[in-house]
C-alpha cells in the first residue's frame, strides 16, 4: 500500500499535470493567464461633440463612417456624459465612480483615489489584457500608479504581446472646442444653411462657428474610419467589441460646461460581433436603437461584464451589456462644479422624459466671464447682442442669474428653453426629482458640497454628517436664514448658510435686511475662510458704506494666496469679479504656490487680468 508521503507526492503530480493542461488551453501575458476567445475591446472617443451626426438624425452633418458603425451595431439614444466637460467626465469614465464621490468634480482638480480602488485598465490587465491609450488621459487624480501598458501617441493594439487580448483607446481631439474657433477657416458646410439652436441668436460669427464645428465633425469621422480600417486590415473585426462615443457636448457655449442635453447627451454606438452574440442585450440587431438610460459611470462595470471579470463592489454604475438582460437605469445624474477659474455648482437628474437641474449658486450667471470660453467668437458676439438688448428672452437667459430650480419636458422641449419648475401642474414631478437628487448626493457622498480648499487640504472629518451637509446645500433662499446656525460645529453647514444668504439677494426682496446684515457680519468673522468669502461678498452688496468697504478689504486680503492659500485666493477673486470691484494693485498679487500645479497659477492670472480690466 502507498504511504501518506507517497500519496501526497502522487497528488502533487496529478495537480501539476492538470495545471500544465490548463496552461495549454490558456495563453500567458506578463504573468497573467487569459482565455483564447476573450473579446478585444476598442474604444474610439471624440472630444467635444454631441449627437450632431447623421445616424442621430442630423441631416446637416457629414459622418459616413460613424453612420456605418451605427448601421452595423446598436445606437444608444439616451447616453449621458455625467459631466459636461472633459476632466471630470473622463475621471468618471475610467474609474466607474462619480467624480463627485472622489472629490474630483472640479475642473483639473487633483484628488487622491481611495485605497483599494483601481482604474479600468488596471482591472483588465489583471485579467491578462494588454491596455493601450492613445493618448489623452486628463484624469482628476494625483498619479499613484501607471494604469496603462502604454499611454502615448504611439500606443496601439499592434504593440501587444502575440495573441494577447487587448483593450485599446483612441482619443480624437479634432472636434475639440479649440478647433472650432481657429481662423482663417473656409467652411465646407455652408454657414448660411447651418441649423441654429433657438438659444443662439442668428449672427454671422455664430453661423461660422457652427459651420466650422460641422467641418470638424466630418474630419473626426474620417479618423474614426481610419481606426476601424486598421482593425479590419488586422483581421480583428470579428474578435473585437467596438465602442464609439463622444466625451460630452459640443464646444459651443451652453453645450460644453452646461447641464442640458446639449452638454450631456452624447453619441454612443456599440458593435458586438456574431462570435459574442451571447453578450448582446435583448433586442440587439444591426442598425438597432437602444432607448435605455445609460451614462459614463456604467462603462467600467459594462466592460468588466463583457470580459467576464469580477465587478468590484465600490463601482457606482450598472452594466448595460454582457447578456440578454434588459437592465436599465431609471435616473441619470450629472454634475457641474468649478470650471477652470470660475466657481459654481449645479446638479442634474433626468428620467426618460424630464430633466431637473438644481443650481446651488443661482446668483452666478451662466455666461459669467470664463477666459477659455470667451476665446470663441460665438461667446463674444452673443454677449454683445445681450448688451445691445437685441436678444429674445430665451437667448438672454444665458447672461442672467440662474433660477434655483429648472425643470424641462424633454418630449416637448428639445432645447430646454421652457422652464416649467414653477408650473403647479408639474410640482409632483419636480418634488420627486429633487428628492431623488438629494438622496443620490447623500448616498454617493457628493464632495462638491464641500469648499474645494477643505477637500484639497484633506481637512474632512469622518464625523461629518453627509445628510446634514447636503440638506444644508438644498436651502430655500426665500426663507430668512437662522442666525443660530452660525454656531454649527461643521464649517460646511456654515458655508451653505452663507450661500443661502448670498442667494437670497437675487430675489430682490428688501425684507429682513437688518437680519441679513447681522448674519453676514457674524459669518464674516467665521474661523473658516471659505465662509468668510461668501459672507463678505454679501455684505459688500447690502451693508452700509463702512461695512461694504470692510468686506471688500477682507476679500482683497484673502485674494493674496500667501495669506489664505491658493484655492481660497481663487474664491476671493471670484467674489471680487462678481462684484466688479476696482482693484488697484491686483497685478502684484502672487499667483504661484509650489503645492499646486501650474494650471492653478493660470486661474489666478486669469482672474487678475479680469479685475485689471484686461479681459472684459
Amino acid at each position: 500500500m502507498m504511504g501518506a508521503k507517497q500519496r501526497c507526492c502522487s497528488n502533487r503530480l496529478v495537480f501539476g499535470a492538470i495545471a500544465c493542461l490548463m496552461c495549454l488551453l490558456l495563453f500567458s501575458n506578463n504573468g497573467h493567464c487569459y482565455q483564447q476567445n476573450q473579446p478585444n475591446i476598442l474604444w474610439i472617443t471624440s472630444e467635444d461633440n454631441g449627437i450632431e451626426l447623421g445616424c442621430y438624425g442630423d441631416e446637416f452633418a457629414t459622418s459616413p463612417n460613424i453612420d456605418s458603425l451605427a448601421a452595423k451595431g446598436i445606437r444608444f439614444n439616451n447616453c449621458w456624459s455625467n459631466a459636461p466637460v472633459c476632466a471630470p467626465a473622463r475621471t468618471t469614465i475610467i474609474s466607474g465612480m462619480y467624480a463627485t464621490s472622489l472629490g474630483a468634480s472640479n475642473m483639473r482638480s487633483r484628488a487622491v483615489r481611495p485605497v483599494g480602488t483601481k482604474l479600468l485598465p488596471e482591472l483588465l490587465r489583471a485579467r491578462g489584457y494588454y491596455c493601450s491609450n492613445n493618448s489623452k488621459e486628463d484624469y482628476n487624480f494625483v498619479e499613484t500608479s501607471k494604469p496603462w501598458d502604454d499611454s502615448s501617441t504611439k500606443a496601439h493594439w499592434r504593440n501587444r504581446p502575440e495573441k494577447a487580448p487587448f483593450f485599446s483607446v483612441f482619443n480624437i481631439n479634432t472636434s475639440h472646442e479649440s478647433q472650432i474657433r481657429k481662423r482663417p477657416h473656409k467652411a465646407k458646410h455652408d454657414p448660411k444653411l447651418v441649423p441654429l439652436p433657438p438659444y443662439h441668436p442668428d449672427l454671422p460669427e455664430i453661423r461660422q462657428d457652427w459651420a466650422q464645428y460641422y467641418d470638424k465633425i466630418q474630419e473626426m469621422d474620417a479618423q474614426v474610419g481610419g481606426i476601424v480600417k486598421q482593425l479590419r486590415d488586422d483581421n480583428l473585426l470579428e474578435s473585437t467589441i467596438i465602442f464609439y462615443f463622444g466625451d460630452h457636448g459640443s464646444g459651443m457655449p451652453r453645450s460644453k460646461r452646461w447641464l442640458y442635453q446639449s452638454g450631456l447627451n452624447v453619441p454612443m454606438i456599440v458593435i458586438i460581433p456574431d462570435a459574442f452574440d451571447y453578450l448582446r442585450p435583448r433586442g440587439y440587431s444591426p442598425g438597432g436603437l437602444d432607448q435605455r438610460l445609460v451614462s459614463f459611470v456604467d462603462l467600467v462595470p459594462t466592460v468588466l461584464k463583457l470580459v467576464d471579470a469580477p465587478i468590484p463592489e465600490y463601482l457606482q454604475g450598472t452594466p448595460f451589456l454582457g447578456d440578454s438582460s434588459s437592465v436599465s437605469n431609471k435616473y441619470l445624474f450629472g454634475f457641474r462644479d468649478r470650471m477652470d477659474e470660475r466657481i459654481d455648482m449645479s446638479r442634474a437628474i433626468r428620467t426618460e422624459r424630464y430633466l431637473y437641474v438644481r443650481n446651488f449658486m443661482p446668483y452666478r450667471a451662466q455666461g459669467v466671464f470664463l477666459n477659455y470660453m470667451f476665446q470663441t467668437p460665438t461667446t463674444l458676439a452673443w454677449r454683445q447682442a445681450f448688451r445691445n438688448g437685441s436678444l429674445s428672452s430665451h437667448q438672454a437667459q444665458f447672461w442672467q442669474p440662474k433660477p434655483t430650480e429648472e425643470l424641462y419636458d424633454l418630449a416637448n422641449d428639445t432645447y430646454q428653453i421652457q422652464n416649467i419648475a414653477s408650473d403647479p401642474n408639474y410640482s409632483s414631478i419636480k418634488e420627486e426629482l429633487r428628492a431623488k437628487l438629494q438622496h443620490w448626493m447623500i448616498e454617493t457622498k457628493d464632495r462638491g458640497v464641500i469648499p474645494e480648499s477643505l477637500v484639497k487640504s484633506n481637512l474632512l472629518s469622518p464625523h461629518w454628517d453627509w445628510k446634514e451637509m447636503i440638506e444644508a446645500a438644498f436651502y430655500d433662499a426665500a426663507e430668512p436664514s437662522d442666525l443660530d446656525a452660525t454656531n454649527h460645529e461643521n464649517p460646511v453647514v456654515r458655508y451653505w448658510l452663507a450661500q443661502q444668504l448670498r442667494a437670497s439677494l437675487i430675489l430682490g426682496e428688501q425684507d429682513h435686511v437688518n437680519h441679513k446684515i447681522s448674519l453676514g457680519e457674524t459669518l464674516r468673522r467665521d474661523i473658516e475662510v471659505s465662509v468668510q468669502i461668501v459672507a463678505s461678498e454679501t455684505i459688500a452688496m447690502i451693508g452700509d458704506e463702512l461695512q461694504k468697504a470692510d468686506a471688500i478689504s477682507q476679500l482683497k486680503s484673502i485674494a493674496n494666496l500667501e495669506h489664505s492659500g491658493l484655492l481660497n485666493a481663487v474664491a476671493a477673486l471670484n467674489a471680487l469679479a462678481n462684484l466688479e470691484v476696482e482693484f488697484d494693485g491686483v497685478e502684484k498679487l502672487p499667483a504661484k504656490d509650489s503645492n499646486f500645479e501650474p494650471v492653478y497659477h493660470d486661474y489666478i492670472e486669469r482672474l487678475k487680468d479680469y479685475l485689471s480690466h484686461k479681459e472684459h
